[in-house]
């Protein structure tokens, strides 16, 4: 092959890759924008240059995050190990993430620990755990039958078994 055959088909390459990788290049642009929505002035705008006329924005509003939601969570005896307790009145405080603070007084201990959604879909399920300083623990298995109200079951290390009812 001689120099020009050799320049021709390389030339040819070229066109081709050039011509290959145009599409995927056309009409993907970024624009940097601050917090608030507005654009930065564009590349080569010096401070003290006149600035572009402003349009008007619509103010952009930003829910606050909800806060915390304390729900009580009443265990009910449902075996003769938890008769002996009776009524238990415990509370889940939630900051709305899927997780919340489980606390609950037990046999004159106070068990605390976390109740965490484990929701598939739309069957709003979840497991809550607390233990105490003298080793007594509980884990409870609960669905939510709406936002603020929901049924379970609780087991402590001792063998009591209650019946819970979230909110109300």
């Amino acid at each position: 092959m001689n120099a020009s055959t050799k320049r021709l088909v390389t030339g040819k390459r070229n066109l081709l890759a050039l011509l290959c990788a145009t599409p995927l290049l056309t009409a993907c642009y970024v624009v940097p924008v601050h917090p608030d929505g507005r654009v930065y002035p564009p590349p080569g705008t010096h401070i003290g240059q006149p600035a572009a006329p402003a349009v008007a924005q619509a103010p952009v509003t930003i829910a606050a995050a909800p806060g915390p939601v304390t729900f009580t969570a009443r265990l009910y005896p449902s075996n003769e190990v938890a008769a002996r307790t009776g009524v238990i009145a415990g509370t889940v405080i939630s900051p709305q993430d899927g997780k919340g603070v489980f606390t609950i007084p037990y046999n004159g201990d106070t068990l605390s620990g976390e109740a965490t959604r484990t929701s598939v879909g739309t069957l709003h399920t979840g497991v809550a755990n607390a233990a105490g300083p003298r080793g007594t623990f509980v884990r409870c298995n609960y669905r939510m039958n709406t936002q603020t109200q929901g049924i379970g079951e609780c087991l402590f290390s001792d063998g009591a078994r209650f019946q819970m009812h979230v909110g109300g």
